[in-house]
């Protein structure tokens, strides 16, 4: 029976020295496209776990070669939780997916305080900062750019400041426009006052020479005219935005 009891607690043991071992194995970058050479996997990898544990929150970025017919935000979301990826009971963490032969890419972050941090705003932000990087081929600029950029928006976040899309003021248009209603109403009053002697006719006979108007019939008509508007095609994005299948929310797109 003590035999029994020791081989019980030495193999409670061993799952409790394994299970943390698997779980280091857990990176926060994955590049199954092989995208990076060795020394940028290092950097970047470093770099993600740094601001993980700094922030308990995961950022994850991930490549694969192809996913077939499979849509990337699907493949995105069960890629993140099949993984183990997210802190805590809401799974905090947000991944970068990107599916290199279809040339696509996916922002997820799941419910909870993720969704809130990196909202739809913040998830456009990190779009607008590393797709260009992306189309050109630059991918470790791409990837660190995200990084970098989602570590300062959950960082804000974690102290109440939530990301908004600031508001675009287009100054210069409209300090042009005050200026070319100031020139031409300057322009207009300079023309009023040259033409002071000039007297508008209250009567239509004056206007017209003695004689030249014969009138044989007159009626009254209604003149109307239907005018119909067309709204102007918008340009089509390539970039969509909204809820996942049930665990979090998404942005993505190609390059």
């Amino acid at each position: 029976m003590k035999k029994i009891i020791v081989l019980l607690l030495a193999a409670f043991l061993l799952t409790l020295i394994v299970i943390p071992a698997a779980a280091s194995d857990l990176t926060m970058l994955s590049d199954g496209a092989d995208l990076l050479s060795k020394s940028e996997w290092g950097s970047l990898n470093e770099k993600l776990e740094k601001i993980s544990d700094k922030l308990d929150f995961d950022f994850v970025v991930a490549t694969v070669d192809s996913i077939g017919e499979e849509d990337v935000e699907v493949v995105s979301e069960a890629f993140y939780f099949d993984s183990g990826y997210g802190r805590g009971e809401e799974r905090n963490g947000v991944i970068l997916f990107i599916a290199m032969e279809e040339r696509k890419w996916d922002i997820f972050v799941p419910h909870g305080f993720s969704e809130d941090a990196l909202n739809s705003d913040a998830r456009n932000h990190l779009a607008d900062e590393f797709t260009g990087y992306l189309s050109d081929g630059e991918y470790f600029e791409a990837f660190m750019t995200f990084a970098e950029e989602a570590e300062a928006i959950v960082s804000d976040a974690e102290n109440g400041e939530y990301y908004k899309e600031p508001f675009d003021f287009k100054g210069p248009a409209i300090i042009g426009a005050v200026i070319s209603l100031i020139t031409s109403g300057v322009s207009t009053s300079s023309m009023k006052s040259k033409m002071k002697s000039v007297r508008a006719q209250t009567a239509a006979a004056n206007y017209v020479v003695p004689g030249s108007l014969v009138v044989t019939d007159s009626s009254e008509r209604f003149l109307y005219t239907t005018v119909t508007r067309t709204p102007k095609p918008t340009e089509s994005s390539s970039r969509s935005s909204g809820g996942g299948s049930g665990g979090g929310s998404h942005t993505s797109g190609s390059f």
